[in-house]
Formats: C-alpha cells, sequence, structure tokens
C-alpha cells in the first residue's frame, strides 16, 4: 500500500514537472507596436522587436508571417534557450496609406500554450495629399468602343494651400483638369478620367501630376480595366 501510494506520488510528481517543462514566447513591450504620428517620408518604418524565451526549455520559432508585402520581419536566430532574447527587425513601406494604419505580423512557436501569437501594429500616417477612397481609378469591366468615365477624390489635409500642375494621361485617357489648381487648405476636389477603349483586353495606365509640396513633388494615379 505504502509502495503504491510512493509510486502515485512519484508520477504526480513527475507528471508536474513534465507540464511546466515548456518552452513560452514573450514579446517584450507587449502584443502591440505602435509608431504615432509619422509623415509618409518616414517610409519604411523600422523597429526592432524583442522576443525572449520565459520558459524553461528551448523555444523554435517556427515561422514569422507577416500580414501583407509591405512587411518584412527577418529574424537574428530562430532558436532561443530559456531566458534568452531574440530581435526581430521589423520594416514598413508606407507606400500611399493616409491616416491609421493597422497590419499584423503572426509568429508560430513550439509554446504549446499559446503557439500563435499576433504583434499588431499601428501607426497614424500623416499624408498632405490623400487620394480618396482609394489610391488608383478602376474602370471595371468596359465595353470596346464606348466611353467609360472614373473618378477620385484629392484631398489637402495640411495648412497650406498647395498647387497641382502639369497633369499628363497614358493609355488615350482624358481628365477634367487640364491647368495648374490651386487646392485650398483641408479643401477637395473631384478628378474625372474618361476613356474609350479601342482594343479589348486588360489596360493598365496612370495620371501624372505634380505638386509644390515638398513631400510630394511628383504624383501618379494608377487606372486600370478590363476591356471586353
Amino acid at each position: 500500500m505504502i509502495q503504491s501510494l510512493l509510486c502515485y506520488c512519484v508520477l504526480l510528481f513527475l507528471s508536474i514537472q513534465i507540464a511546466h517543462a515548456q518552452p513560452k514566447l514573450e514579446i517584450i513591450g507587449g502584443n502591440t507596436y505602435d509608431w504615432g504620428f509619422v509623415k509618409t517620408k518616414d517610409s519604411p518604418l523600422k523597429a526592432n522587436i524583442k522576443l525572449k524565451n520565459t520558459g524553461n526549455q528551448l523555444l523554435h520559432i517556427l515561422d514569422v508571417k507577416p500580414g501583407c508585402g509591405c512587411t518584412t520581419a527577418p529574424l537574428d536566430k530562430k532558436k532561443l534557450k530559456p531566458g534568452e532574447i531574440g530581435t526581430m527587425a521589423v520594416s514598413l513601406n508606407l507606400g500611399t496609406a493616409g491616416g491609421e494604419l493597422h497590419k499584423s505580423i503572426t509568429i508560430n512557436s513550439n509554446d504549446a500554450a499559446v503557439p500563435i501569437k499576433v504583434l499588431a501594429l499601428k501607426a497614424n500616417v500623416i499624408q498632405p495629399i490623400q487620394l480618396l477612397p482609394h489610391q488608383y481609378i478602376a474602370f471595371g469591366d468596359i465595353m470596346q468602343g464606348y466611353e467609360c468615365k472614373g473618378s477620385i477624390t484629392i484631398k489637402n489635409t495640411s495648412a497650406k494651400d498647395i498647387i497641382l500642375s502639369s497633369f499628363s494621361t497614358s493609355q488615350g485617357m482624358s481628365i477634367n483638369i487640364n491647368k495648374n489648381v490651386i487646392l485650398k487648405s483641408q479643401g477637395s476636389i473631384s478628378l474625372i478620367a474618361k476613356l474609350t477603349p479601342k482594343n479589348k483586353g486588360y489596360f493598365n495606365g496612370y495620371i501624372h501630376f505634380n505638386t509644390n509640396h515638398p513631400d510630394f513633388p511628383i504624383m501618379d494615379i494608377v487606372c486600370y480595366g478590363n476591356c471586353k
């Protein structure tokens, strides 16, 4: 009876030890990294995120998956001993994004309790010239020989007036702006593009213009569609 009880106690002790013997991934500083207010010229945003093994077994970081192609996050090491810290060098390309920006990175490891951790990335991009509702004009499905239209809004979110000039297009598109425009502070204009496709198939063009804003001397609006 005593021998059986001792065996039970030993097995219980071992099971408790095994249950507590595991790696544990911690993102130092929390699961959200916020750059705060940034400007487009700050792109790409950089951050060295520290990952620590707070467990008592070897931690294997199996995979790191950025949520989009604009984010990279290489690791300096994929195996962390107990108490060891590794670095994930995060780089986020802002592109033409404006306003609040939310991205993420998924980290897969052999942490038995939390095998998948998500690092949220945040920034508030101060964009003096915004293209709304998207950064492009999509004509969609159109018919050969028939005129189609697309539009985009150009908004000045800065405290000063901005001069838009030297408008040009490709793919035979025409636009409703053919001269210099003064875009008032907090004001906006609607740019309308027209196209009568001559050939069937997918096409890709652009609208080009200059501005006197130091951060955006040149801007291009991509335009695309599929002519049936």
